[in-house]
């Protein structure tokens, strides 16, 4: 086996050429698994508590199928199951979750059910342990060109899964959030009674998890569960279950301030092959519950579907108390997709911090043009988030290409909400050049906005002085014959003039200071 695929590549590159913008989490994974070359490749990462390591993704070449893929969180939930599927232990014979000790913090032989497998620790950047790599079956030790291949591989294999991992967490952060704008904003615009907008949210939450079935039961301080919403149930369901805590169908544990399946001789007489439940809760009386069912698939609910199924339940618990998190939703979700630009910042060192230093940029312009505090904000939010279109989180139809598109759609996601429209505007737009000739609708001169012209020329300013592969970054004498260049063709002149007049005042006060120092 050689040691590199290709003998010019690097470890960090060859492990980075593995990502790419749009590919999913287990795309990614599967890639970079498939460095190693062996039959089996098992991604062990530890769990929340930090005392196992929990199998996160597994590359099976031995069958010529989509690798099985299962994320730690939602093989530690696996909420009130009642029957399961073929687990993935069962098919790869390696254990899904191993017990830390310090056996691990160093390669080893180890012997599974498959074969022996070589163990190899996946640490941070301070050097703890957080997952582990485990390739195999093979017969016989490693040649040291294999180990010298998998140790080099596994610094920028633990980089770059710790990436992906934390990638993956923020668009299952944002999915959330936006299913609750969703819901909130039906709730503000809808003249539903209590009833049918129950009956919306099971629809919804049906549909969001891919469940067959569901029910909503309230009651009140006085009287028992009833069941006010309910879809695709067997016949004789409503008429035969007890919803009475502790009873019926369902046993409440205050400690968790959960539900577990109590009546497993009705969970079995219905076929029920997967329940998960969440309950509406005051204090320590439980108020409701909000329950999803399978009767023919027999898949694991994991740990995001409950998420969803809490956020649904949340809403009915706002909904009873004639509240909304509206305000809070909107910069949360404002947040979530900073964050994710911030993310995307991440992936190599010559764009760190670039959407912080665009909107440094583009508030300097702003305030030099005289732009009002209200699209001064506006402009802060577009300028932080300006590129979270390339995140590939909004899939692109019709073969669009998210590089040439990723103005729309980010102006898209942002546009989820119910914010300012300048806001996207501003994204959609900063792309444009002020001569007609930009990306990715073709506007010129004022029909580009003012902040989409100001962020042009704020993330033009940023690339251009940054270092980069190709070439260095350039002086602030070439950036301000760039600018002049391109003053009426690329860029609104006005905005170009502004910048300008900052750099030449920064340049006059350094100047002046330095002519001060002299003097004294």
């Amino acid at each position: 086996m050689p040691f590199w695929k290709h003998r010019t590549e690097e470890p960090w590159s060859a492990v980075f050429s593995c990502l790419a913008p749009g590919q999913s989490y287990a795309e990614s994974a599967d890639r970079l698994l498939a460095l190693s070359e062996w039959p089996l490749t098992g991604l062990y990462w530890l769990d929340r508590e930090r005392d196992r390591f929990v199998l996160e993704h597994l590359r099976d070449r031995r069958k010529g199928m989509p690798p099985a893929e299962r994320s730690s969180g939602e093989m530690a939930a696996a909420p009130l199951p009642v029957a399961s599927a073929p687990s993935l232990e069962e098919e790869s014979a390696l254990p899904l979750s191993i017990p830390l000790d310090e056996s691990w913090t160093e390669a080893r032989w180890v012997s599974t059910a498959a074969g022996s497998f070589f163990s190899l620790p996946l640490r941070d950047q301070t050097g703890q342990v957080v997952g582990l790599l485990q390739v195999g079956p093979a017969e016989g030790n490693l040649s040291r060109a294999q180990q010298r291949r998998l140790q080099a591989l596994a610094p920028p294999r633990a980089h770059a899964f710790a990436l992906l991992r934390a990638w993956k967490a923020l668009i299952e952060e944002l999915g959330e959030l936006q299913t609750r704008m969703e819901i909130s904003q039906q709730m503000l615009r809808s003249t539903l009674d209590l009833e049918d907008f129950i009956a919306l949210l099971l629809d919804l939450a049906i549909k969001a998890t891919r469940s067959e079935a569901g029910f909503v039961a309230i009651g009140t301080h006085e009287g028992p569960l009833t069941v006010r919403a309910a879809q695709g149930l067997p016949d004789g369901f409503l008429e035969q279950v007890n919803l009475t805590p502790d009873e019926g169908l369902f046993a409440w544990l205050p400690e968790t301030r959960s539900l577990v399946v109590h009546d497993v001789a009705f969970v079995q007489a219905m076929g029920v092959r997967t329940i998960v439940a969440v309950p509406l809760v005051e204090g320590e009386r439980v108020l409701g519950v909000f329950a999803l069912l399978n009767f023919q698939r027999p898949t694991h609910f994991d740990a995001h579907t409950l998420r969803f199924l809490e956020i649904f339940a949340d809403q009915i618990r706002l909904m009873l108390a004639n509240n909304t998190l509206l305000e809070d939703l909107k910069k949360r979700y404002i947040a979530t997709l900073h964050a994710l630009a911030r993310a995307l910042d991440a992936r190599y060192p010559y764009t760190e911090d670039h959407h912080q230093r665009v909107a440094q940029v583009a508030l300097a312009v702003a305030r030099e043009m005289g732009l009002k505090p209200e699209q001064q904000e506006h402009l802060r939010i577009a300028a932080l988030g300006h590129d979270v279109g390339m995140c590939g989180i909004v899939e692109a139809e019709r073969g669009f290409r998210a590089d040439f598109h990723h103005p729309v759609i980010g102006a898209q996601i942002f546009d989820a909400l119910s914010l300012a429209p300048e806001i996207g505007e501003t994204i959609a737009s900063h792309h444009e050049w002020y001569d007609g000739w930009g990306f990715p609708q073709g506007l010129k001169g004022e029909e580009i906005p003012l902040t989409g012209r100001i962020l042009a020329l704020a993330e033009f300013v940023v690339e251009a002085i940054t270092d980069d592969p190709v070439r260095p970054g350039l002086s602030s004498d070439r950036l301000a014959n760039a600018l002049k260049r391109r003053r009426g063709t690329q860029f609104d002149p006005q905005v170009v003039d502004a910048y300008l007049r900052i750099i030449g005042a920064a340049e006059g006060g350094m100047k002046q200071q330095a002519d001060g120092t002299e003097g004294s």
